[in-house]
C-alpha cells in the first residue's frame, strides 16, 4: 500500500510522434484519469521505435518514479519494439498465450476474415505478466515489476489504450492502494471573456479555495472559451458539498458568462434547452459556411429541435434563398446587420422554426476595406417578434479562427434567448 500521493511516469512511443506525423493525446488522457484517482505524472517522455531509448526511458523513470505507464508499439509488425525492450528491462522471457492467439483468430473470423500470420506476435506475452484484454483490439495490455514497481503496457491506438485503461488499469491501480484519495474535478464554462478577465473575476473563489487545503483552482483558456477548473480531494460527499459552494460562488461573480458545468460545449448546453423548452432552431450562414449548423448537428438527437440551415455565400443566395432584398443588400452591404438580421429572419420563416440565427462577415485574409475591415462581422437572430443584430470585431485572425469564434457567438446568442438573458 502507497502511503503517500503516487508519482507515475508515463512514456509514449513511437517514431511517428518525434517526426511530428502524429500528436500525443495518450499522455494527456492517462494523467487525467491517473489524477481521478490521486496519482500525480511526475514525467512525460516520448520516444521512438528503438528498444535501446525504450530501455533507457524505462530506467530513468522507474527510479524516480512509483511506477510507469508505457503507451505504444504492441503492434504485430517488426517496428514494434515495446514488449521486447520491457522483457530485457525486467529480464523476463517471452511466452505464448494460447488463449490470446484464440482470442484473436476468433476476432478476425467474426470479420469473416482470415487471422495475418504477423497477428501470432501478439499472443506472445512477458512471462508472470497481468494481462489485461484488449475489449476493442488485438493488442493486449500487460502488467510487470521492476524494483516492486508497476511498468504497465497499453496500445498506442488511442481507443484501445483507452478502453483498457479505464476497464482493467486504473481498477488494478485502486486495488493496490495507489493514491491517497480520490481527486474530483468541476468545470465551468466561460463564454466571453478573456483568460485574464476571467482571473480576475473569480479572485472570491480564489479566496475561498485558498481557506482550504485539499482545494486548488486551475485556469485552461481554449479559444472560444475558459474552464475555470475546481479540484477537491477527498471523499465524494465532502467533494459534492465543496462543488455546491464553488458554483454559488461561480454563479454569482459570472452571471450570465457562465454557459456551463462539465466536459459540454455551447452546442451541447443549446440543445438540451431547445429540448427542455420544446422549440427549434434553424441557421442561415455565410462567412461560417455551415460551421453553426455542423455543430449543432454534431449532438446526438439535434434532429429533435434542428428542423435546417442555408449557406448562402453569394448576394444571390441571399436573396434568392433567404429573402434578403436587393436594397438592403445594395444600401447597407452583405456585411451589415440589416442583412444579417433580414437572414435570420427568412430562414426562420423558410422552416418554421422557434428562433434562428444567422452569420454574416469578412472571414478573410483578403476582402476587408477601411469601413469594413478583415474580422468584421455580424450574429443575427429571430424569434418570437423579435429580430436583432451583434456586432464583432475580431481583428486579424486568421480565416478559421474568425469562423470559429463567430459559430460561438451565435450559439452563445440561442443560449441567450433561450434562457433569458440579455442579448446586449
Amino acid at each position: 500500500m502507497v502511503a503517500r500521493t503516487a508519482f507515475f511516469s508515463i512514456i509514449i512511443i513511437g517514431d511517428e510522434l518525434l517526426t511530428g506525423s502524429k500528436v500525443d493525446s495518450n499522455s494527456t488522457f492517462i494523467s487525467a484519469k491517473l489524477a481521478e484517482i490521486g496519482v500525480d505524472v511526475k514525467t512525460i517522455m516520448t520516444v521512438g521505435d528503438d528498444e535501446k531509448e525504450i530501455i533507457d526511458a524505462l530506467g530513468f523513470c522507474v527510479t524516480r518514479s512509483d511506477g510507469v505507464i508505457v503507451s505504444g508499439g504492441l503492434g504485430p509488425t517488426s517496428d514494434d519494439k515495446t514488449k521486447d525492450a520491457i522483457c530485457k528491462f525486467v529480464e523476463v522471457n517471452m511466452v505464448e498465450h494460447k488463449e490470446i492467439l484464440d482470442d484473436i483468430k476468433q476476432r478476425f473470423s467474426k470479420r469473416g476474415v482470415d487471422m495475418p500470420e504477423p497477428n501470432k506476435e501478439q499472443a506472445y506475452q512477458p512471462e508472470g505478466a497481468i494481462l489485461f484484454r484488449n475489449p476493442v483490439g488485438t493488442a493486449y495490455g500487460f502488467e510487470v515489476y521492476k524494483d516492486e514497481k508497476p511498468i504497465i503496457a497499453l496500445p498506442g491506438v488511442p481507443a484501445e489504450m483507452k478502453a483498457i485503461m479505464v476497464e482493467s488499469v486504473i481498477p488494478s491501480l485502486r486495488e493496490k492502494g495507489f493514491g491517497l484519495s480520490d481527486l474530483h474535478i468541476l468545470d465551468a464554462k466561460v463564454v466571453g471573456l478573456a483568460e485574464s478577465a476571467v482571473y480576475d473575476a473569480v479572485g472570491p473563489l480564489r479566496e475561498w479555495a485558498e481557506k482550504r487545503e485539499s482545494i486548488c483552482l486551475a485556469y485552461y483558456p481554449h479559444f472560444v472559451d475558459v474552464t475555470v477548473r475546481v479540484k477537491v480531494r477527498g471523499e465524494e460527499e465532502f467533494a459534492e458539498k465543496m462543488f455546491k459552494e464553488a458554483k454559488s460562488i461561480l454563479e454569482d461573480i459570472l452571471g450570465e458568462k457562465l454557459y456551463g458545468y462539465g466536459e459540454d460545449g455551447l452546442e451541447v448546453v443549446v440543445g438540451k434547452l431547445l429540448r427542455q423548452n420544446g422549440m427549434t432552431i434553424s441557421t442561415a450562414e455565410s462567412c461560417t459556411g455551415g460551421l453553426v449548423s455542423n455543430r449543432i448537428v454534431s449532438v446526438p438527437g439535434a434532429s429533435d429541435y434542428f428542423l435546417g440551415g442555408v449557406v448562402a455565400y453569394s448576394n444571390e443566395a441571399k436573396s434568392n434563398l433567404l429573402g434578403v432584398s436587393e436594397k438592403t443588400l445594395s444600401t447597407f452591404g452583405a456585411v451589415s446587420p440589416e442583412t444579417a438580421e433580414e437572414m435570420a429572419l427568412g430562414v426562420r420563416k423558410k422552416f418554421a422554426s422557434n428562433i434562428a440565427v444567422s452569420t454574416t462577415g469578412i472571414a478573410g485574409p483578403t476582402g476587408g476595406t477601411a469601413e469594413k475591415p478583415v474580422g468584421l462581422v455580424y450574429v443575427g437572430w429571430s424569434y418570437d417578434n423579435e429580430l436583432g443584430s451583434k456586432k464583432l470585431m475580431l481583428g486579424e485572425m486568421t480565416r478559421d479562427r474568425v469562423r470559429l469564434y463567430t459559430s460561438q457567438m451565435a450559439l452563445d446568442v440561442a443560449r441567450r434567448i433561450l434562457s433569458g438573458m440579455s442579448l446586449e
